[in-house]
């Protein structure tokens, strides 16, 4: 499975989804989409942290952005 890119993961609809297009991934190409995401790991991290992680590193910021925005309206 090829590694969704940083546009696909910011535009996902929700974390849920995120995650659903990490989860086929390998540790190895979940380091590469967390460094392409300037996303931080650490060693210890299992698969389902760096998910996590990368998963709010890039559609949790947008999703958080618009939460604050709606609430400022």
């Amino acid at each position: 499975m090829a590694a969704p890119t940083i546009e696909a993961l910011t535009a996902a609809p929700s974390r849920d989804a995120a995650a659903d297009m990490l989860s086929g991934l390998t540790v190895a190409q979940l380091r590469n989409c967390a460094a392409e995401c300037r996303v931080t790991l650490l060693s210890r991290d299992t698969k389902a942290e760096m998910i996590r992680r990368i998963v709010n590193g890039t559609v949790g910021v947008r999703l958080t952005v618009e939460a604050f925005r709606g609430a400022t309206r």
